[in-house]
Parts: C-alpha cells; structure tokens; sequence
C-alpha cells in the first residue's frame, strides 16, 4: 500500500512535470489493492517513527479519485459462512462466535520438506 504522503507527492510532482493543473498532471490512474490490509510501513526522521498514512487519507485523494469502483465479489473462497468470518475481521467486526470459529481452525502443521513459514 502506498503512503498517503507518497502519493501527495507523486500527484504533485506529476502537475508540476506536465505542466497541467489537473489531478496528476492528467494521467490516467488505475490503482487497485486491498484496503483493509495493514497500514503502510511508517517513515523516520531523526530515529523517530512518523505515523503512516493511508492513500485513501492522503489530501489529494478525492480530487484524484473521482469514481471509485469496489470489487466485492469473492473468488478465494467459495464457504459463504467462511467469507463472512474474514470479512468481519477485516473490518474489525468479529464476534465472539466468529473468533471461536477461528481459533477451532488452529492445528498443528507439519511440513515434510523441512522448511516451515517464516513467523512474525
């Protein structure tokens, strides 16, 4: 995801290359991503962390994007039930239900070549 500053600048510097007033200078944008994913990784000046910003909260955003389009339909999953669990995580809406739903999913997971996922 790119940062909210980020993309102020980008638009900016698009203007100013172009010489056109217009959102990025003119340019067509097509940007896709998923929204709800974890915020961008936050810059630092002087050692400090400053906090990140979404694009969507960047300030040239709503004059750039004018006509969203959201893609809804799910394709990964074909469990409705499921689907409805990750989207209420997703949003940060989950129920106690839906998290022992989750946490019965929990089991131990062997892998026979040796290499395990990396964990954060």
């Amino acid at each position: 995801m790119i940062d909210g500053v980020l993309f102020d600048k980008l638009e900016f510097i698009a203007r100013i290359v172009r010489g056109n007033d217009k959102p990025f200078g003119g340019i067509q944008l097509v940007l896709s991503g998923d929204f709800c994913q974890l915020p961008p990784v936050p810059d630092r000046k002087g050692g400090i962390a400053i906090p990140s910003v979404f694009a969507f909260d960047a300030e040239s955003w709503s004059r750039c994007i004018k006509r969203p389009i959201i893609l809804s339909k799910v394709f990964r999953q074909k469990d409705q039930d499921f689907v409805d669990m990750l989207n209420a995580m997703r949003f940060g809406q989950l129920e106690e239900q839906t998290i022992q739903a989750f946490k019965k999913l929990s089991r131990l997971v062997v892998y026979h070549d040796g290499i395990g996922p990396t964990q954060l």
